[in-house]
């Protein structure tokens, strides 16, 4: 007997020799008929078993079916995972179909599960200041096939380069699942000095963790602090003034601030043409946890506008970066202080005084001698010389220069105010100042009387003796003024001033109008030659009364009479002054005509020596044989006089006399007058008319 026995196989199981945890792998099972004879695939199904790997894991391979793969063979491909590192056996066991010929028969492979591959990134920012903590990020990627998963555990650093003496740090992270293939986390790197810094992250898995370790690297640049340098001055100082101005250097990065160590040094721009300026550098103090500060001085020698740049250069172990700032100083000009003096102060009306001027620098910093002109002025009238103007000379603070000024005549003693002007120069403000001088006023006498016509009508009479008999002293004297149309009587009450100047003269003072009305007047007169008011260029008179109402002769041509403005010095015994109107007593005459009365002018003085000077005129108002009105013209200077016991005065000289009848006029003819206060007694030739009784105006007699 023959016993016919199934056909033995044998089993063999191929898997890769390792995988990663949950990472699938393909292990294929072949079955192969091993017996003699006619060979066939065998058929059924393989089944598996494991073993091996530590606690706690699990793996699985699923059964599979047989496929003939060749005329002697089958096959499978089967999957095979685990979920945690460790050496596995994997046992194949194959069992023939229930009608197969073929024998069972089993075979193993061992496969290691390694630990999941991980990859270790690091990233920093480029750079950060020194002491300024900076965010990195480590990320611990899986990076194995099959199922991923974050990796779990902590990440230690090491650092790498740096200067020397520096110190840096980074603390250890744990990390947390970002995503489900990978962990992150993040920490913060400092270092205190500037240079490359390289970092390594080391990732050490968890003790439980299917994840193999990595590292990644980084390289950081660790910069010097930023700064910020400011500098502060006064906008203005004076040329030559120091001024002081203080340099701030600011830490303005992030992190841990300190006060910038080092030095600061200067440049200057600016400026006109030929102008030198200086500041000296510094050494910078802290002055907060932050900052550090020193304080310059600049000067410059001339006026403009200069820009001062600050630039900070950090000691050669210091953290900060260098920086700069800029400032503009206007430099002005210096200011002065101008003084006048005159010498002497008081002087008479054209006699010259030395005004001498003193410009002084009076600013602070070092004083510049100040250059230019300087120009006067007066209050007052007069004249500078060589010219109004003077060129400074001098040295240190002060310069000075000299005109003469001679015043011109004045009315009364007057206070002038001289002013000296310096315009400044190119270093130096202007300024003025001021000093008065009395102008004294000078001796002089004017006398005159006689008629004007009056605008729209009408004759005035005046007459009038003023005089200033010694330098300074007072004006004296009398006015009398009759406007024989309206019947304005103006009589003086005290003079104010007198001026003469050449051939004019003009007098003022307080009057009283009617004997009533308060005013003052001002009286101009011109003697323009002998014989006054019958010459080709007639001697003129004006006047102006301030009352309510007002009068007023603009300056014009007497009709009769004269203006005498003397030269000489004389000395007064008594004075006659007339502005008025008279009446004769009835039956007096003269020459065949009736006369009715007079109008008088005249203004008179008198010498102890019995001389007189002044002149008298008066107009006869008359009726001619022919019963038609006829006014008679006498006029002439006294040439002697004296004054009476009882208060009256006579005085005498040659007239000339138109008898108003169209002849010519007599010259030479002796007149004299005995005056009062009341009247007046006119003797002509050897015609001695009746005393003439006043009946408006005044007759002055002192």
């Amino acid at each position: 007997m023959v016993q016919v026995i199934a056909r033995s196989t044998q089993t063999t199981l191929d898997c890769p020799p390792s995988t990663p945890a949950n990472s699938p792998l393909t292990c294929t099972v072949t079955v192969q008929d091993t017996a003699s004879g006619t060979k066939s695939p065998p058929v059924g199904t393989v089944s598996f078993m494991i073993t091996g790997g530590p606690a706690g894991s699990t793996s699985s391979v699923t059964p599979c079916a047989l496929a003939p793969t060749t005329a002697s063979s089958s096959s499978c491909t089967v999957m095979f995972t685990a979920n945690k590192p460790g050496n596995y056996t994997i046992a194949a066991t194959y069992s023939p179909a229930a009608d197969s010929i073929h024998a069972g028969s089993s075979g193993t492979d061992m496969v290691q599960v390694i630990a999941r591959s991980t990859q270790t990134t690091l990233d920093c920012p480029a750079s950060t200041p020194a002491n300024s903590p900076l965010s990195c990020t480590v990320t611990v990627e899986d990076t194995a096939s099959g199922t991923k998963s974050p990796p779990v555990g902590t990440v230690s650093f090491m650092i790498t380069g740096g200067p020397a003496g520096s110190t840096s740090s980074v603390t250890p992270c744990a990390l947390a699942p970002t995503t489900t293939s990978s962990s992150s986390c993040t920490v913060m790197f400092t270092a205190n000095k500037p240079a490359n810094y390289t970092i390594a992250a080391t990732y050490s898995p968890a003790a439980d963790s299917i994840h193999a370790g990595s590292s990644g690297t980084d390289m950081v640049q660790v910069i010097a602090r930023s700064t910020q340098t400011t500098l502060d001055c006064p906008p203005s100082t004076p040329a030559n003034s120091p001024l002081s101005c203080t340099v701030t250097v600011q830490d303005t990065a992030s992190g841990t601030k300190s006060a910038p160590v080092g030095t600061v040094s200067f440049t200057i721009s600016g400026g006109p043409a030929g102008s030198t300026a200086s500041v000296t550098p510094c050494a910078l103090g802290p002055t907060t946890t932050s900052s550090s500060s020193c304080t310059v001085m600049f000067t410059a020698n001339k006026p403009g506008n200069y820009t001062i740049t600050a630039t900070y250069s950090p000691a050669a172990d210091s953290i900060h970066a260098g920086s700069s700032g800029a400032d503009t100083v206007m430099v002005t000009r210096r200011s002065t202080m101008t003084t006048v003096d005159c010498t002497p102060p008081t002087v008479p009306a054209g006699v010259s005084t030395t005004c001498t001027a003193t410009v002084t620098d009076n600013d602070t910093g070092t004083p510049i001698t100040p250059s230019g002109t300087v120009t006067f002025t007066s209050s007052g009238s007069g004249t500078f010389s060589p010219a109004a103007s003077c060129t400074l000379t001098g040295a240190g603070a002060t310069a000075t220069c000299s005109v003469t000024y001679t015043p011109a005549p004045v009315g009364g003693n007057a206070t002038q105010t001289i002013t000296a002007t310096y315009g400044g120069d190119q270093t130096h403000l202007g300024s003025s100042g001021a000093t008065n001088i009395v102008v004294l006023a000078l001796p002089g006498k004017v006398t005159g009387g006689g008629q004007v016509d009056l605008d729209g009508g009408g004759r005035a009479s005046f007459g009038f003796v003023v005089q200033r008999q010694t330098i300074g002293g007072l004006a004296t004297g009398e006015l009398e003024y009759h406007n024989h149309a309206n019947r304005v009587n103006v009589h003086s009450l005290g003079m104010l001033t007198l001026l003469i100047v050449d051939n004019t003269a003009t007098f003022t003072g307080s009057c009283r109008v009617n004997n009533t009305t308060p005013c003052t007047f001002t009286v101009t007169v011109q003697d323009n030659g002998e014989p006054g008011s019958r010459g080709p260029n007639k001697d003129k008179f004006s006047i102006t009364v301030f009352a309510t109402p007002a009068e007023m002769v603009t300056l014009r041509d007497l009709r009769a009479g004269n203006i005498k403005i003397h030269n000489s010095e004389f000395d007064s015994d008594s004075l006659v002054v007339a502005a008025a109107e008279g009446v004769f007593p009835s039956g007096a005459s003269l020459n065949g005509v009736r006369l009715d009365g007079l109008q008088v002018g005249k203004g008179i003085i008198t010498s102890a020596d019995r001389s007189a000077r002044g002149d008298f005129q008066t107009v006869l108002l008359g009726t001619s044989i022919l019963g038609q009105p006829q006014k008679i013209s006498v006029e002439g200077p006294a040439s002697s006089g004296s004054r009476n016991a009882d208060g009256s005065v006579n005085f005498a000289g040659l007239s000339s006399v138109d008898m108003g009848d169209g002849t010519a006029p007599l010259t030479g003819v002796p007149f004299s007058v005995t005056a009062t206060t009341q009247g007046l007694t006119l003797t002509l030739g050897l015609t001695v008319l009746p005393t003439a009784t006043l009946t408006a105006g005044h007759i002055t007699i002192k």
